[in-house]
Formats: C-alpha cells, structure tokens, sequence
C-alpha cells in the first residue's frame, strides 16, 4: 500500500506506541493550524485516550512502514451528548515528510470498516471528519481550504466533509 515504494499495514495501537504517535502529533500542534491544541499532548493524555477508546470499543490504529510508525487515526466521540451516541470523529496523522503516500487512505478505510456494524441500519453511526483533507471515495472537497469553525493562529477552520 502506498506510493513512492512504500509498503504500509495497519494494525491496533499498543501503549508502547505512544510516544511516537506524540511526537507526531506535537509536530502537527507546532506547525501547522490542523489541531485545535495550541501545547501538545502529554504522554499521560494519550495514555488516557487509549483506555477511552478501548472502554468505548473505538478503533485506535498506526500504520507501519518498514518497521516504524509512518502515522496514527482512532475514532471518538464527537459530543457527549446522548444525541450524538451514533456520532464518532476521526482523527488522522501521519509523520510529517510521509504524507502524500497512501498511508491516510489506509488508516481512514481500517477506521471506516472497524466502525462498519452490518447489523446496523447505515445511517445509525455518522462521521464527523476533522480534517480539510477528507477527500476520496469517501466524499469531501478536494484539497478543501480551512475557512471557518473555530480558531488558532488567527485562522478559521472547518471540517473537510460531514457525513
């Protein structure tokens, strides 16, 4: 999977992942205006995220690139509102200089199908992406410009695409 000569496989995140997936994270946090976070996340915040999720039974992945964590997505609550039960967010990050490479679409699609319940009526579990590049087959803009959500470095963001 992936271009460039890239082969990558997902697979369930382990605790031993996280610094990795941290490092990866922070570097979104200090450089670009993807994140709504203005100081990375501590180690215990995403050691904290993982039982979340895993009390949740919400998918929590990292893709591998010979051997080394190429980038990281889970699935949580969007709002914890009774409301929104059926409505999960997706969160996708991969290591800066790896983009581009099929890596996102990889861990995007084991989130999709992991969340996939076929006993489920299609429009019981709804997706918020946070993302502006929520593009593919799974709809969106292509390459969307952030314009207005919320705000950090003086910029409006929005999501990508809203299912």
């Amino acid at each position: 999977m992936g271009g460039a000569g890239l082969s990558a496989h997902a697979r369930p995140v382990s605790i031993a992942d996280l610094d990795t997936i941290s490092e990866i994270f922070a570097w979104y946090v200090k450089h670009t205006v993807t994140t709504f976070e203005e100081t990375p996340r501590a180690l215990r915040e995403w050691e904290e995220l993982l039982v979340l999720l895993n009390g949740l039974g919400l998918p929590f992945f990292v893709a591998e690139v010979e051997g080394r964590i190429a980038g990281y997505a889970y699935a949580s609550p969007w709002r914890h509102k009774p409301g929104y039960r059926h409505t999960v967010e997706d969160s996708v990050f991969i290591a800066h200089g790896l983009t581009g490479r099929g890596i996102g679409r990889l861990l995007l699609g084991e989130l999709l199908s992991s969340c996939s319940d076929p006993d489920q009526e299609p429009d019981q579990v709804e997706w918020v992406a946070d993302s502006a590049w929520c593009v593919g087959p799974w709809g969106g803009p292509s390459g969307g410009a952030p314009s207005s959500a919320g705000r950090k470095m003086a910029l409006g963001l929005s999501p990508g695409c809203l299912k």
